[in-house]
């Protein structure tokens, strides 16, 4: 998700922790200065949570052939000056968010992505992601407005597995220790993690904002290492607005809420 504070913090370790972070600074403003007001809050918020029974799913023919080859030839179109290079350290990767050619698609594929998922969705944003052969995709939860993300290989050099945990509530309570943290989630955690290996034309749905989920450095060493993929992100439909943390304070009458979590 593209914010100026996506990175993790001293609450929470992983990159993405903004939201997360925002979201408690806020519970705990509220309950300090206006405490008649945390049920609201808390309530308003409840749409923006997987249930916990929920399962990433594998469909078969998300797309038709006429949009793969829309979604080729975006890839193809793109040029040097629209590549995004600030997460070629972090990431590996160059990125290319909301690409025009694709608006269409993303809006097309939400009703079969709800289907899905089993609530009605709305797009939120997308990218196209081009890892180069030092491409990582370290442990981390997504914000909200990612509850669904729907993660699909366009072209590889290799399989790239992606590992994902059970449907989890949100780590509130992380705590301050973030030594090993991500080793401790995978083994020590108790969590239930499965592994999906996507072949160029396949797709995953999961839950960004309430499945852990992260891929192990490419394996491969050649020069032209490469996986190329799109993600397209999905909010439950009429919660964006609410999703928002800069919109927190007008929704819920919170004087000082903003600069308060900022």
């Amino acid at each position: 998700m593209r914010d100026s504070g996506a990175r993790g913090s001293e609450r929470f370790p992983w990159y993405d922790a903004w939201w997360l972070t925002r979201y408690v600074r806020a519970k705990e403003y509220i309950a300090q200065q206006y405490p008649g007001r945390l049920d609201a809050f808390n309530e308003a918020l409840i749409p923006l949570r997987t249930r916990a029974d929920f399962q990433l799913q594998l469909p078969d023919r998300l797309f038709t052939q006429a949009q793969i080859k829309a979604i080729q030839s975006a890839l193809q179109a793109i040029k040097p000056d629209q590549l995004e290079k600030h997460e070629l350290i972090r990431h590996g990767r160059f990125v290319i968010h909301d690409h025009s050619m694709l608006l269409d698609l993303h809006a097309a594929v939400a009703p079969l992505v709800g289907e899905v998922v089993g609530e009605k969705v709305e797009p939120a944003y997308s990218f196209i992601a081009l890892y180069n052969r030092n491409g990582k995709c370290p442990m981390h939860l997504d914000a909200p407005v990612s509850k669904w993300t729907l993660d699909f290989c366009i072209g590889q050099s290799e399989t790239w597995p992606i590992a994902f945990s059970e449907v989890i509530p949100w780590p509130e309570d992380f705590g301050r220790n973030h030594d090993k943290w991500e080793e401790r989630i995978k083994v020590a955690s108790g969590h239930r993690f499965s592994s999906v290996s996507m072949e160029p034309g396949q797709a995953v749905i999961f839950s960004g904002s309430s499945q852990w989920h992260y891929r192990d450095p490419l394996a491969g060493s050649g020069a032209r290492s490469h996986c190329d993929l799109l993600f397209m992100h999905f909010i439950t439909a009429g919660m964006k607005e609410v999703s928002e943390w800069r919109n927190w304070e007008g929704i819920f009458s919170v004087p000082g809420l903003t600069c308060a979590i900022r």
